[in-house]
């Protein structure tokens, strides 16, 4: 049930389309794709990654290497952190600037 929940998630949907819709995320968008996942295909991942980039330039990709197929982002422990760490550590570094910044401007 999750999974077909899953490939139902559309941004498009009763809005414009791909491209439109994702060029105006103003966010770091992060993939994280799984060469073994016959569900969400690691290829399928790799061309949104490459058509995003095209239209913004905080789009990244990360790629777990496993037999394990879907379920390898819960096996992949260790990959995964790799992957992840130093996106919530730039993350983290972010919203201490901002509230360092606040404080300073609230201090005017």
């Amino acid at each position: 049930m999750m999974n077909q929940i899953l490939k139902t998630i559309d941004i498009t949907a009763k809005r414009d389309t791909f491209n439109i819709v994702a060029k105006n995320i103003r966010s770091n968008v992060h993939i994280v794709t799984i060469n073994s996942d016959l569900f969400f295909k690691s290829e399928e991942n790799w061309n949104t990654y490459i058509n995003l980039k095209l239209l913004k330039e905080n789009v990244s990709i990360y790629e777990i290497k496993s037999i394990h197929g879907h379920d390898a982002f819960l096996i992949e422990y260790s990959q995964l952190s790799k992957l992840l760490k130093p996106v919530f550590q730039r993350q983290e570094e972010t919203i201490a600037m901002e509230k360092s910044s606040n404080v300073n401007t609230n201090n005017l």
